[in-house]
């Protein structure tokens, strides 16, 4: 009998260790599981176009500047990007010599105009940054420059413009007056231009005219087409250049003109920005705002930033 019963005690407590090694296996285990994306019980969702239009590089890969760095337009654009959460990436910009600036100018092939030695050191810069994307791999890439400037709330207008130009009724946006774009001056920010547009709205056309393109989404074979046919002057300037690789109309887009700064440690003035990101990450303040053409003094002004060229 007292060896019966030490045999029971003895199954008792092996029993006992085993639910308890039992136990902090399954824990284990269970840790393990939930740690591991592709084996979490969790559900994962993908982010909507929307949210994805209003992410840190406003729904591309990456958001580049074609700048020399370091100077104060790049230091005033990072502090813009950083004050309203965006992710800009300044590569290294290689040296065009003079002669090779000459050299450029001067190898036209056809009638067109011929840059001048800033456009063309700019259209160079330009080319520079079509190579880098080429040779990154990037799929979609936004393409800035240094000067640029945007509305303090960037991400809510981009979810505002993914939910209107994913709508099936696009005949708005088909809207096209070739009366309107013929003018020769505009640029995008006189209020004239404006036909039946309300305070505070936008309007989206088809753009032919790619002047004062400041900044535009490009796909790696885009940036491949632009190296072959813009290899070349040939044209004034690299934003006239563009108009000629969308003949049909393809490069869509808002029309964005943006203002010319001198000195760094001046806030300056805008007539086209009202929430400017860079006078509030620089400065902590609006900037003043002058009155444009046929617009009363003190009234507000509408914001209009936005990128113009899209090459497919």
């Amino acid at each position: 009998m007292a060896r019966i019963g030490i045999c029971n005690a003895m199954q008792s407590g092996n029993s006992i260790y085993q639910k308890v090694a039992a136990a902090v296996l399954f824990v284990f285990v269970l840790a393990f599981l939930l740690s591991t994306p592709s084996l979490s019980f969790s559900r994962s969702t993908s982010p909507s176009p929307r949210e994805i239009a209003a992410n840190s590089t406003l729904g591309f890969e990456k958001i580049l500047t074609v700048s020399m760095k370091p100077s104060w337009p790049t230091r005033g654009l990072l502090a813009t990007a950083a004050h309203t959460g965006l992710e800009i990436t300044v590569p290294e910009q290689p040296y065009n010599s003079n002669d090779l600036v000459f050299s450029f100018r001067g190898s036209r092939s056809c009638r067109r105009a011929q840059p001048g030695h800033g456009s063309a050191r700019a259209w160079l810069a330009h080319l520079d940054m079509m190579k880098y994307i080429v040779a990154s791999g990037l799929n979609s890439t936004f393409v800035i420059e240094d000067e640029l400037d945007w509305n303090t709330a960037i991400h809510e207008q981009m979810k505002l413009v993914s939910d209107n130009v994913t709508e099936p009724d696009t005949e708005r946006l088909e809207y096209y007056d070739d009366s309107l774009m013929a003018t020769e001056d505009y640029a995008g920010f006189s209020k004239k231009f404006l036909v039946n547009v309300a305070q505070d709205h936008r309007s989206v056309q088809k753009l032919v005219m790619t002047v004062c393109t400041f900044c535009y989404g490009i796909s790696r074979r885009g940036a491949r087409n632009i190296l072959k046919a813009l290899s070349s002057g040939q044209d004034e300037d690299f934003d006239e250049g563009t108009g000629y690789i969308c003949p049909n109309r393809e490069g869509n887009g808002l029309g964005k003109y943006a203002e010319d700064g001198v000195f760094e440690n001046l806030i300056g003035t805008t007539a086209n920005m009202y929430n400017s990101a860079r006078c509030e990450g620089l400065f902590n303040a609006r900037c003043p705002q002058p009155p444009s053409d046929r617009m009363p003094a003190g009234e507000p002004h509408q914001d209009r930033a936005g990128f113009r060229l899209v090459v497919r």
